[in-house]
């Protein structure tokens, strides 16, 4: 993804359109960068190619999206958002998205570089190199399913998972909040989020944190 060329364009196709102008805040808004990396993928043909290209299906299918590219995409857009508005990803100086899969979440935070440098973590084998490869604006570690993380502490101001903890049992998910802190910054957010039926948009965009931890 070459994220220059991709704002260059959404810009232009922004300042074109009277019903995005009329939809979203600005160009330089999280909800206008969602619908590019979403609806816009498909919709503009400029805004496609240089996006970054959609895992296969076997791999979106592991972090339980279906087979559909659009629900992919859309729930994708649908949980960014609601993790930019409640761990305020625009205050955040480093971010890590611990179980990134194969980046449905992750390709949207390519929002905030280079402000903030993004790192993903996952236990499959599967994900990291299709990840390395094609969202080349993040760092992304294959790590073993127990502590510890491979970062020093207080390395990431913000941290967060999505339906992870919920596949864990008690004793891996304190050991796992544990390591998290380890790697917390001072006043950083840590967010866990369970979103209910993830492959539809609906139980998505009702997401809410289960457990949160902050540092002061």
């Amino acid at each position: 993804m070459n994220l220059s060329l991709f704002r260059q364009a959404a810009a232009r196709l922004y300042e074109s359109r009277p019903d995005l102008r009329a939809a979203f805040p600005g160009a330089d808004s999280p909800e206008y960068w969602a619908w590019c990396n979403s609806h816009g993928f498909y919709e503009d043909p400029d805004l496609g190619p240089l996006a970054p290209p959609l895992p296969p299906e076997n791999l979106r299918c592991l972090v339980g999206a279906g087979p559909s590219e659009s629900d992919f995409l859309n729930t994708g857009a649908n949980i960014f958002l609601g993790i930019a508005r409640l761990a305020g990803l625009e205050r955040s100086n480093s971010i890590l998205d611990f179980g990134c899969g194969c980046g449905r979440i992750t390709r949207f935070l390519s929002f905030y570089v280079p402000g903030a440098p993004i790192a993903g973590v996952d236990v499959e084998p599967r994900h990291i190199p299709w990840v390395s490869c094609n969202l080349s604006f993040g760092a992304f570690t294959l790590i073993d399913g127990a502590p510890p993380l491979p970062f020093r502490p207080r390395r990431f101001d913000t941290i967060f998972c999505i339906s992870v903890f919920s596949h864990l049992p008690y004793s891996a998910q304190l050991s796992w909040m544990t390591e998290l802190s380890r790697a917390l910054a001072p006043e950083g957010t840590n967010r866990n989020y369970h979103t209910g039926s993830e492959g539809h948009p609906e139980s998505t965009r009702r997401a809410t944190s289960y457990a949160a931890a902050r540092h002061t």
